[in-house]
């Protein structure tokens, strides 16, 4: 009997002592959450069960921080316009930051943060893929190429319609020729459209690769 009496209080102490961790770790992991939300000066997303994205005037939260000419963008993505963006523009127009801005919004969303916009609506998402081009794919000691397709494959193997796929000039990317790299990123958009339609946005300067998608209905050009 005591031997029991024992063994249970153990465990009565074990969950205390869980409960007690969890609850200290959800406390010191919403402060920085806290403090980021009062400096950006966001708001609180709505968060729904359909499978949208709408982000009115949003922008970069860490471009606000180092510039005081932070242009605001708005995004939309859902079932009545499709769930494909094409974002196109010359080099240096601001296509990367806004689809990083896109990103990161979400994804704040999705960790119960406040996000850097004048109002957010958005459903709940499994996964976010993010293939971009940086330099920093070196350090991986893997080239910017093999990385770039690889993660490609992931998302194309693993995404589904709750799923927000960012593809910032894959065809420069992966360092292939112009008519190859954009013959596969047409290739790759279009396997999403007609399977698991993904929200996806990708950006390109490639207009031969706007051409060969402007017949697809699903496809929004911005």
């Amino acid at each position: 009997m005591p031997s029991q009496i024992l063994k249970r209080q153990s465990c009565t102490d074990c969950k205390t002592g869980y409960w007690n961790t969890r609850e200290n770790y959800y406390e010191h992991t919403s402060l920085p959450l806290k403090s980021t939300a009062s400096s950006m000066n966001g708001v609180r997303p709505k968060l729904v069960d359909s499978g949208v994205i709408c982000i009115k005037n949003g922008w970069h939260p860490i471009q606000a921080l180092v510039s005081n000419n932070t242009i605001r963008n708005s995004f939309y993505s859902g079932n009545e316009t499709g769930r494909t963006t094409m974002v196109s523009g010359p080099n240096a127009s601001g296509k990367s930051v806004y689809i990083k801005q896109i990103g990161i919004t979400v994804y704040l969303s999705q960790i119960g943060s406040f996000v850097p916009a004048e109002e957010a609506t958005i459903g709940p998402m499994d996964a976010i893929y993010a293939i971009t081009c940086t330099e920093t794919l070196a350090a991986l000691d893997r080239s910017s190429d093999s990385l770039s397709l690889n993660l490609v494959l992931v998302a194309l193997r693993f995404s589904t319609e709750r799923s927000l796929i960012l593809l910032d000039e894959f065809a420069h990317s992966i360092g292939k020729a112009s008519t190859e790299a954009s013959a596969l990123t047409t290739a790759i958009i279009e396997h999403l459209l007609k399977s698991s339609n993904p929200h996806v946005v990708a950006t390109t300067h490639d207009y031969d690769m706007l051409n060969l998608l402007k017949h697809q209905a699903d496809i929004k050009f911005t």
